[in-house]
């Protein structure tokens, strides 16, 4: 039917607009996945292009890190072809200088072997004029490079006949250079082929200046005086001290005489070098005359080896070896028996010479290692240690260089320098050390002191003895009077030599000069500057060459005790100061000094003044004792009796004042093996009545732990603040 048509058709035409509405549906998301996959692509490409990039980064900086090390192997090429080449031409120049003075050394010597000296007519018709003979002598003194010509052509024009005496001396004690050398020779050939006796007289004088204190050299007494009147003439100072260099140099220039001809014999430098060769038998003996004779040889050694020593020059350079066959058919040398000679006195000091290097290496090893332990120990190295460190490397430092040359131009083994072994105790004991748990011995100072600088400044006392003119100083006492307290006027003779003493004091004071008080008020005025052991050590001498008569020492001993309240960290530098002249001035110094500190403590402790200033005297004087103690001017019983006294009184101002008194000499007392069990004793004492005594506050209670602490070795102070006490937890 008609509806039914309708229907069938509209359902058949929405049929058609769904199809059509799905078809566009399904476009829709067709274009939309296509443009997904679009977004994919160009993510994609991004990558490839940024990992393209990197790539080529990586390949540009590749290239510029070849392009570097190619340029730097380069840089590296060339600098060892400029150095090569330098050394070649170095070596040419050296071996054109050899071939040089090795005709040089052909010609002079044919010359000087057979001379053609003037005749006695010819030497007339020459100046000999005193003014030119003189002028020309003082000119020798100062032969070089540069005045060569002009002396050679003065030397043809005077007639030195009658000087030749002076000459000598002039050539002999004149300074050279290394570089004048060669000049010497000339003139000398000069000298040697216009005078006959120059020769002679200065080959007896040269190997005299070489080692002057030889007796194999050793010169008549008539020839001392005409050398000695020499000298003068040429303008010569005689008693002048040669210095070392001039010697080597002179040694060079004998032997280059002897290659020349002016010389006959080697006998002569045989034995120079002999002497300076068994001079010194050891380092030990006399280091700088070792040094000397170790320099002279080395430099004899590379400058002579193949004429003297007959060193084989083909071992070492081959060019050198190629000029030495070249030149050896005309140059001299000396015989094979004699260069044996030579040969055996060096290989003998070569022998004493290594086993000095290796002495020294083995000692600067044990400072290296004793310093290591030392700075893991403490963190730091005192003065001495450093200067001993710098002078054992100074000293194998110079045996090293001369001992490697000596070596190299003998054609000799350098010496095998030891490694430093430990010890078998050294490796079986731990690296931490404990004062009671290191072996010392009665010569250590970690027996009394917490360090080395500790232990000089207490018991490297001036020697004023050594340092100041006997003249100025009293004669060695005995027994200090003022030491021991005894009843004066119960012995007649010893009333007597007081009142001898005393008028011989007056006596002293008054044949001083008017300007002395001033001197001593100079030097008094020093005293509070004296804050460092240098300070302190110089004003002890300074007062004995201020002519010390017994009123300056009065007045040093009231200096001394009287020290300000405010300067407290002056009082060891004090106590040393009267220490240092106490070993002089027994019985006006060291005893006066003592029995004031003494006497003073006791005054002080039984008057029981409770104000401020009592107390702070009473606490400086503490110090200054304790400090005497340490030196020695107060003696152990008089300290514990002090000690004792203070804690049967403990209390109030005693507590501080028994706490300064530990503090400054109580470690020194507790390591001194004669006091040791008494002392601590009194520790124990001290630490129960820090319990058993009332009225203590908490700063005393502080110091009395703070001066039983210091009384224990250092190392053990260190353990105990490092230890901490932790919960059972962290325990487990």
């Amino acid at each position: 039917p008609p509806k039914g048509g309708r229907g069938g058709g509209q359902s058949g035409g929405g049929g058609g607009r769904g199809d059509k509405k799905k078809g566009s549906q399904q476009g829709g998301r067709g274009g939309k996945g296509s443009s997904k996959k679009g977004d994919d692509g160009s993510v994609a490409a991004r990558a490839a292009a940024k990992l393209a990039e990197e790539a080529l980064a990586r390949e540009r900086a590749a290239e510029a890190e070849r392009r570097r090390k190619r340029l730097e192997e380069e840089e590296r090429a060339r600098a060892e072809a400029e150095r090569i080449a330098k050394e070649e031409a170095e070596a040419k120049q050296r071996a054109e200088e050899l071939r040089r003075l090795r005709r040089a050394r052909v010609e002079l010597r044919a010359a000087n072997i057979s001379p053609s000296r003037p005749t006695d007519a010819d030497l007339k018709r020459l100046d000999s004029s005193i003014k030119k003979c003189t002028a020309l002598t003082r000119k020798l003194t100062k032969i070089t490079e540069e005045t060569r010509a002009s002396l050679l052509d003065e030397l043809g024009k005077v007639n030195m006949r009658k000087y030749v005496t002076e000459a000598v001396a002039a050539t002999v004690e004149g300074k050279l250079k290394s570089s004048d050398i060669s000049a010497a020779v000339d003139v000398v050939s000069k000298l040697h082929a216009m005078y006959e006796d120059f020769a002679p007289a200065l080959a007896e004088s040269l190997p005299r200046f070489v080692c002057p204190n030889a007796k194999a050299f050793a010169p008549s007494a008539a020839a001392a005086l005409a050398a000695k009147e020499a000298a003068t003439a040429a303008g010569l100072d005689a008693a002048e001290v040669v210095a070392p260099l001039q010697r080597r140099l002179k040694l060079r220039l004998l032997a280059e005489l002897h290659l020349v001809g002016v010389v006959p014999s080697a006998g002569s430098t045989h034995k120079c070098v002999a002497e300076l060769a068994k001079a010194v038998e050891s380092r030990v003996d006399d280091a700088d005359a070792y040094a000397h004779s170790l320099t002279t040889l080395a430099q004899f050694a590379r400058v002579y080896g193949e004429e003297y020593l007959g060193v084989d020059p083909s071992e070492k350079e081959p060019d050198k070896a190629r000029d030495s066959e070249n030149a050896s058919s005309s140059s001299y040398r000396l015989k094979p028996e004699q260069q044996a000679a030579f040969r055996s006195c060096f290989a003998g000091f070569y022998a004493r010479a290594c086993d000095a290097l290796v002495d020294a290496h083995r000692s600067l090893s044990e400072i290296e290692r004793s310093n290591a332990k030392r700075l893991e120990r403490t963190g730091e190295l005192s003065a001495a240690d450093s200067e001993a460190y710098a002078a054992a490397k100074r000293t194998r430092d110079f045996l090293h260089k001369n001992v490697a040359s000596l070596a190299e131009d003998l054609r000799e083994r350098y010496p095998e320098l030891p490694e430093y072994v430990e010890k078998e105790r050294e490796k079986d004991r731990g690296e931490v050390e404990l004062q009671r748990g290191v072996d010392v011995g009665p010569g250590d100072w970690r027996a009394l002191w917490d360090d080395e600088e500790q232990k000089i400044f207490y018991e490297d006392l001036p020697d004023l003895r050594a340092t100041v003119p006997a003249v100025l100083l009293p004669k060695e006492e005995g027994v200090a009077a003022g030491d021991e307290d005894g009843d004066d006027g119960e012995d007649e003779s010893a009333s007597s030599r007081k009142l001898e003493k005393e008028k011989s004091d007056a006596e002293a004071d008054a044949a001083v000069g008017k300007d002395h008080a001033q001197k001593v008020d100079a030097l008094m005025s020093r005293l509070p500057g004296c804050v460092m052991k240098d300070d302190a050590d110089a004003f002890a001498v300074d007062l004995c060459y201020v002519n010390a008569t017994p009123s300056t020492r009065r007045r040093a001993v009231h200096e001394l005790v009287s020290v300000p309240r405010g300067d407290v960290h002056k009082i060891p530098h004090y106590a040393r100061i009267a220490a240092a002249l106490g070993q002089i001035f027994v019985s006006d110094i060291r005893g006066p000094v003592s029995h004031a500190i003494r006497e003073e403590f006791w005054v002080l402790s039984r008057e029981g003044r409770g104000d401020v200033a009592t107390f702070e005297h009473r606490l400086k004087n503490a110090r200054f004792l304790g400090e005497l103690v340490k030196f020695r001017m107060v003696t152990a019983p008089e300290a514990f009796e002090a000690i004792r006294w203070l804690l049967e009184q403990f209390g109030g101002q005693n507590v501080d004042v028994a706490c300064t008194l530990i503090e400054t000499c109580g470690s020194f007392l507790a390591r001194l093996p004669e006091t040791a069990a008494r002392m601590a004793a009194i520790l124990d004492v001290f630490v129960r009545l820090k319990g058993s005594t009332k009225g203590l506050d908490s700063r005393q209670v502080a110091r009395i732990d703070a001066a039983h602490e210091s009384c224990r070795p250092k190392s053990e102070r260190a353990r105990s603040r490092r230890a901490r006490v932790r919960p059972p937890t962290h325990e487990y």
